[in-house]
């Protein structure tokens, strides 16, 4: 992943202090620049980089994400995204930490916060379909990813997961 880090790197690198090994300034700058400056007279001058009070619009879609992608074949994307988004240290943490900002509780954005929480937040609405989804997903390749969700690969040895069932079967007829 260092090329695509370093690519990202290269655009927010001025932003987070270098830190992501991009030049000074990093071509987001005039985009974070912006938001800070229209959002920090509403916010009180809140930068990038970490919840005010409570949690924005990032962290509830963060956590929606880890609910529809962990345990399953899926989950190393689920890391990637993470990686790039979160608000405290992902490398997209410039523009994210202001999202998170200005949608927390007590932010200018606090409606729409508030929205993303009812719907994918903890205890949103969408929530219970997305752990619907995860057991789908984690059944379906679950004998792809070695069983991660269901247990055993060989059809009677846990599961495996619909294909893991399909897959141990065939595999044990030869």
């Amino acid at each position: 992943l260092a090329p695509v880090t370093g690519l990202v790197g290269g655009l927010t690198g001025g932003l987070t202090g270098g830190n992501a090994g991009g030049a000074q300034g990093g071509a987001l700058a005039p985009v974070t620049g912006l938001v800070g400056g229209l959002t920090g007279g509403l916010t009180g001058g809140l930068a990038g980089g970490g919840a005010a009070s409570g949690s924005g619009a990032i962290t509830d879609v963060q956590g929606a994400l880890g609910t529809l992608t962990n345990n399953t074949a899926l989950a190393p994307v689920g890391g990637v995204v993470n990686g790039l988004v979160d608000p405290s240290k992902g490398v997209l943490a410039p523009v994210t930490g202001l999202v998170e900002n200005v949608t927390a509780p007590n932010g200018a954005l606090a409606p729409v916060g508030g929205l993303v929480n009812g719907l994918v937040g903890e205890k949103g609405a969408l929530t219970p379909v997305l752990g619907t989804v995860n057991g789908l997903v984690g059944g379906l390749t679950g004998g792809l990813s070695g069983g991660t969700q269901t247990g055993g690969t060989q059809a009677g040895t846990g599961g495996g997961g619909l294909l893991g069932g399909l897959l141990g079967g065939l595999s044990s007829k030869r």
